[in-house]
């Protein structure tokens, strides 16, 4: 919410006031003031009414506590704090703006709802607000009291914001004119996107919904923007025109290119990006794991790479498919990759409703790589383990090709991969050998029995080994030893 963060601003300044332990016990200095006598402070507050409901309110303000009861000594005063909490014990809670008079509290209608948008999200629905309220008793002489009162609750039913048939992008696009405006496409429930060439270094734009197209005279009245101007953050909150605030500000784009704007209209929030985002994970599923959900298994990211890897065995049959993120979403299959023939003809892939099926049973090196266009390619590899540097045959000169450096490949799903013995006492240092890929973008090394990817980290640390021993790897449950 555009306001929630100077909340925390504004009260700031009576937390510094008052900035000491609730108690308040005695504020008299003894070497330079008498110790003055404790004093009973009674302080209740009660909420004005049971029920709010954001629909029905056509006032801006809206009075929400009443002070039943304060104790003020003569010349003294008192100031307030007001929080809205999520639950009972207020471990998250926001500071509401307002204003006092006559022992009413009462609070903006605006800041109110975006408090509650908070916490609660745009859906409209019946909440149970909880209310926590402290006064902060000042005598004449200075001393300063701060008392609460019990919680209060009240039930809020918050307003649904409209969520249109069209949306439309407005701005330097097309002079921000109200034609030729460029149209986002909707995905369904609520979400739209909208895939644009940006030729400019800057671009500037605010979201026009159908509505405004529809009655002209409206059009700039119900355009969507951002809290503030020129602002040039990737993700944010829609700000919308609301009766006594400044117009919404116009969203920033830095640099040329294609670009993807996503509106997320059930929450009123937008996302920037290029066309393709990389993803940051992967993960596998499909018959070897019982179709369990996305994000059980991940592949490990390539050092420095676009790309993920995962030595795996597969039984004749298996179907498998990847995924970006713990979703169903956006799966990766046979029809959204290219499969080079070489991977096709290892392991008989095939296209099985979408999923890549196995006809050859065995080990492999399955990896996936993309392109910043999105292109993304499956590779099935020999499962080569290799030994490298100074405990290998080849050193490293002549890393991931000497043949005596090469891992035993087990028969079945269960068994290890066995090294070569170790030439020499030094650190062991190992990785698994794809086409075009340096060893150390694919290491990995045994720490405390189990296998440790160096993904997209740096170089892992020093595992001394002596001559003569091998290194077991079991990648079916990611251990190994060195004896």
């Amino acid at each position: 919410m555009k306001k929630i963060s100077l909340y925390i601003a504004a009260l700031l300044i009576v937390v510094a006031f008052t900035a000491c332990d609730d108690n308040y016990d005695d504020w008299a200095a003894p070497q330079t003031n008498e110790q003055e006598s404790a004093k009973d402070i009674s302080f209740q507050a009660s909420v004005v009414a049971g029920s709010i409901d954001l629909n029905t309110v056509t006032t801006d303000s809206i009075e929400i506590i009443k002070i039943d009861n304060i104790t003020i000594e003569e010349g003294g005063t008192a100031q307030y704090e007001v929080y809205l909490g999520l639950d009972d014990e207020f471990a998250e809670q926001i500071g509401l703006p307002f204003a006092e008079k006559n022992n009413q509290i009462k609070v903006s209608t605006n800041d109110f709802e975006d408090a509650l948008w908070a916490f609660y999200g745009k859906e409209g629905k019946s909440n149970s607000v909880k209310l926590r309220i402290y006064a902060i008793v000042i005598t004449a002489n200075g001393q300063a009291t701060r008392v609460k009162t019990a919680d209060m609750s009240l039930v809020a039913i918050t307003k649904s914001l409209v969520i249109e048939e069209n949306y439309y992008m407005v701005g330097t696009v097309n002079d921000w004119k109200q034609t030729g405006l460029p149209q986002f496409t909707s995905l369904g429930e609520g979400l739209f996107e909208l895939i644009i060439d940006l030729t400019e270094d800057k671009t500037y734009f605010k979201i026009i919904p159908q509505s405004g197209l529809d009655d002209l005279d409206k059009f700039w009245g119900t355009a969507l923007g951002s809290a503030k101007n020129d602002d040039d953050s990737k993700a944010g909150t829609l700000v919308y025109q609301r009766e006594g605030e400044p117009e919404p500000g116009a969203m920033l784009i830095y640099g040329a290119g294609e670009m993807k704007i996503q509106l997320d209209m059930n929450n009123y929030t937008y996302k920037i990006g290029p066309k393709f985002e990389i993803p940051e994970t992967m993960y596998i599923t499909g018959s070897p794991w019982g179709w369990d959900i996305p994000g059980s298994y991940g592949l490990t990211p390539m050092n420095s790479a676009d790309g993920f890897w995962k030595v795996v065995y597969l039984e004749a049959g298996s179907e498998i498919k990847f995924f970006p993120e713990a979703s169903w979403d956006n799966g990766i299959g046979f029809m959204e990759a290219t499969i080079p023939a070489e991977s096709i003809s290892l392991a008989g892939l095939t296209d099985n409703g979408g999923n890549v099926k196995v006809a050859n049973a065995g080990w492999y090196i399955v990896a996936l790589t993309v392109t910043a266009d999105g292109d993304y390619t499956i590779q099935f590899a020999e499962p080569q383990i290799w030994l490298i540097g100074n405990t290998s045959n080849g050193g490293w000169s002549d890393i991931a090709t000497n043949p005596a450096d090469i891992f035993t490949i087990p028969a079945d799903a269960s068994g290890e991969f066995v090294s070569p013995a170790f030439v020499a006492s030094d650190d062991l240092r190992m990785a698994i050998a794809l086409p075009g890929i340096d060893w150390w973008k694919t290491e990995f090394n045994i720490f405390d029995g189990k296998i440790e990817y160096r993904g997209k980290g740096g170089d892992q640390a020093a595992v001394p080994v002596i001559a003569g021993q091998k290194a077991y790897l079991n990648f079916g449950s990611d251990t190994g030893r060195i004896q």
